[in-house]
Protein backbone atom coordinates (compact mmCIF):
# COMPACT_ATOMS: atom_id res chain seq x y z
CA UNK A 1 0.00 0.00 0.00
CA UNK A 2 1.54 3.03 -0.73
CA UNK A 3 2.15 5.85 1.94
CA UNK A 4 -0.92 8.08 0.11
CA UNK A 5 -3.76 5.25 -0.54
CA UNK A 6 -5.78 6.33 2.21
CA UNK A 7 -5.70 9.97 1.21
CA UNK A 8 -6.69 9.21 -2.20
CA UNK A 9 -10.83 10.12 -1.84
CA UNK A 10 -9.04 13.68 -1.06
CA UNK A 11 -6.86 13.69 -4.43
CA UNK A 12 -9.97 12.99 -6.83
CA UNK A 13 -11.85 15.35 -4.71
CA UNK A 14 -9.58 18.10 -4.99
CA UNK A 15 -8.87 17.54 -8.91
CA UNK A 16 -12.93 17.86 -9.36
CA UNK A 17 -12.99 20.61 -7.52
CA UNK A 18 -9.92 21.68 -9.99
CA UNK A 19 -8.06 23.15 -7.18
CA UNK A 20 -4.87 23.19 -8.95
CA UNK A 21 -2.81 24.69 -5.89
CA UNK A 22 -3.51 21.55 -3.54
CA UNK A 23 -3.27 19.15 -6.35
CA UNK A 24 0.16 20.30 -7.21
CA UNK A 25 1.53 20.72 -3.41
CA UNK A 26 0.16 16.67 -2.90
CA UNK A 27 2.02 15.89 -6.32
CA UNK A 28 4.66 17.39 -4.64
CA UNK A 29 4.10 15.58 -1.87
CA UNK A 30 4.38 12.35 -3.51
CA UNK A 31 0.99 11.19 -4.68
CA UNK A 32 1.06 8.59 -7.07
CA UNK A 33 -0.92 10.07 -10.74
CA UNK A 34 -1.62 6.66 -11.52
CA UNK A 35 -3.25 5.29 -8.81
CA UNK A 36 -6.43 3.62 -9.65
CA UNK A 37 -9.13 4.87 -7.51
CA UNK A 38 -13.04 3.32 -7.70
CA UNK A 39 -13.69 1.56 -11.13
CA UNK A 40 -10.04 2.16 -12.46
CA UNK A 41 -10.88 5.59 -12.36
CA UNK A 42 -6.96 7.30 -12.55
CA UNK A 43 -6.18 11.21 -11.39
CA UNK A 44 -5.91 11.79 -15.24
CA UNK A 45 -9.33 10.56 -16.03
CA UNK A 46 -10.70 12.23 -13.37
CA UNK A 47 -9.30 15.56 -14.59
CA UNK A 48 -10.08 14.90 -18.18
CA UNK A 49 -14.12 14.28 -17.15
CA UNK A 50 -14.53 17.22 -15.56
CA UNK A 51 -12.58 19.39 -18.22
CA UNK A 52 -9.82 20.81 -15.48
CA UNK A 53 -7.08 21.22 -18.24
CA UNK A 54 -4.28 22.69 -16.23
CA UNK A 55 -4.43 19.71 -13.67
CA UNK A 56 -4.45 17.21 -16.27
CA UNK A 57 -1.08 19.49 -17.74
CA UNK A 58 0.38 19.05 -14.55
CA UNK A 59 -0.61 15.58 -13.84
CA UNK A 60 1.06 14.59 -17.22
CA UNK A 61 4.34 16.58 -16.05
CA UNK A 62 4.43 14.54 -12.86
CA UNK A 63 4.06 11.95 -15.14
CA UNK A 64 0.49 10.59 -15.40
CA UNK A 65 -0.39 8.48 -18.00
CA UNK A 66 -2.87 9.22 -20.29
CA UNK A 67 -3.23 5.88 -21.62
CA UNK A 68 -4.61 3.55 -18.81
CA UNK A 69 -8.18 2.61 -19.01
CA UNK A 70 -10.44 2.47 -16.47
CA UNK A 71 -13.15 -0.64 -15.49
CA UNK A 72 -15.48 0.45 -17.86
CA UNK A 73 -11.92 0.51 -20.43
CA UNK A 74 -12.35 4.62 -20.98
CA UNK A 75 -9.09 6.52 -20.98
CA UNK A 76 -8.97 10.67 -20.71
CA UNK A 77 -9.26 10.36 -24.01
CA UNK A 78 -12.55 9.25 -24.29
CA UNK A 79 -14.34 10.25 -21.32
CA UNK A 80 -13.23 13.70 -22.51
CA UNK A 81 -14.72 13.29 -25.67
CA UNK A 82 -18.03 11.96 -23.87
CA UNK A 83 -17.92 15.04 -21.78
CA UNK A 84 -17.53 17.50 -24.75
CA UNK A 85 -13.97 18.71 -23.22
CA UNK A 86 -12.56 20.18 -26.76
CA UNK A 87 -9.57 21.86 -25.18
CA UNK A 88 -8.70 18.63 -23.31
CA UNK A 89 -9.23 16.74 -26.25
CA UNK A 90 -7.00 18.57 -28.42
CA UNK A 91 -3.90 18.72 -25.43
CA UNK A 92 -4.57 14.50 -25.02
CA UNK A 93 -4.46 13.70 -28.79
CA UNK A 94 -0.93 13.74 -29.44
CA UNK A 95 -0.25 12.15 -25.68
CA UNK A 96 -2.45 8.84 -26.37
CA UNK A 97 -1.36 5.95 -28.03
CA UNK A 98 -2.66 4.86 -31.80
CA UNK A 99 -5.47 2.10 -30.66
CA UNK A 100 -7.24 4.19 -28.34
CA UNK A 101 -7.14 7.82 -30.80
CA UNK A 102 -8.54 5.08 -33.18
CA UNK A 103 -11.64 3.80 -30.80
CA UNK A 104 -11.90 7.14 -30.10
CA UNK A 105 -12.21 7.82 -33.62
CA UNK A 106 -14.96 5.35 -34.52
CA UNK A 107 -17.29 6.35 -31.49
CA UNK A 108 -16.79 9.81 -33.56
CA UNK A 109 -18.13 7.96 -37.23
CA UNK A 110 -20.83 6.10 -35.37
Amino acid sequence: MSANHQNIPLFFSLIKEGNLAQVSELIQLGYDVNEQFEEGVTPAIQAASYGHLEILKTLVKAGADVNIVDQQLESPLMVARIKGHQEVINYLIPLTNQEIREIVEQQLTE
